[in-house]
């Protein structure tokens, strides 16, 4: 089996820039510290993190961060076209040529991959949303399996 991470890697990263646009409109300096609370986090932690930064806390503000990144991800998207990286068509070809699963991964739900990528992913046996666990590549594998 070979399991390929979406973000960052067949889809351009979206995460870094959209968290330095979020972190420059409320004043957060943005540190590897910052990173490292909230990349490779769920999304409930990393939000935690974000709001404890701005000194809030509570269901609606949570709420209320998580639509403002996910609809300033889509400015984003919207802002720099495709988010598909160069050579991920020759590239999963390739892997398809293997004759191995082939399974794909990231932190979103399917239902919020950019939709020009989802007719990529019926090139892959499954794809797994690790939002739920991290790191997470044993639990790809056992989901996968069974």
């Amino acid at each position: 089996m070979i399991a390929c991470d979406i973000d960052g890697v067949l889809l351009e990263d979206t995460f870094s820039p959209v968290l330095h646009i979020l972190a420059q409109r409320f004043n957060i300096p943005y540190t590897a510290e910052l990173e490292n609370n909230m990349f490779s986090q769920n999304r409930g932690k990393a939000v935690n993190y974000f709001l404890k930064q701005l000194s809030l806390s509570g269901h609606k503000e949570s709420e209320d961060v998580l639509k403002l990144f996910f609809d300033e991800r889509q400015k984003y998207i919207d802002k720099s076209g495709t988010p598909i990286l160069d050579g991920v068509p020759e590239f999963i070809s390739l892997l398809k040529n293997l004759d191995v699963k082939i399974v794909c991964y990231g932190g979103l739900d399917y239902e919020m991959i950019d939709k020009c990528f989802t007719s990529y992913l019926k090139n892959f046996d499954q794809y797994i949303c690790t939002n739920d666990f991290r790191p997470g590549l044993k639990e790809i594998v056992k989901i996968f399996i069974n």
